[in-house]
């Protein structure tokens, strides 16, 4: 899965639409659907803001797999050990 397509699946899952996503973020409308469409590459502390509003990692978001990489999820496993 790409980041265009982890992000829009993100942002569907807590309903938001890009312009919502886009004013939470600091950022326009165009921008996110241009990260959606994969179109652009992301900085790194664009790619922050985004992996800190969903609570997951950038690992998560930029890599090719389906593992979830739940930030409270690390949370629990840490205190686990």
């Amino acid at each position: 899965m790409s980041f265009g397509e982890r992000l829009k699946n993100l942002r569907e899952e807590k309903q938001l639409s890009q312009k919502q996503l886009g004013k939470m973020l600091g950022l326009d409308q165009r921008t996110i659907s241009t990260y959606e469409s994969d179109d652009r590459f992301k900085n790194g502390d664009r790619l922050i803001k985004i992996a800190d509003f969903f609570g997951v990692s950038i690992d998560y978001l930029l890599r090719d797999n389906n593992e979830c990489n739940n930030k409270d999820n690390n949370k629990d496993n840490k205190k686990q050990r």
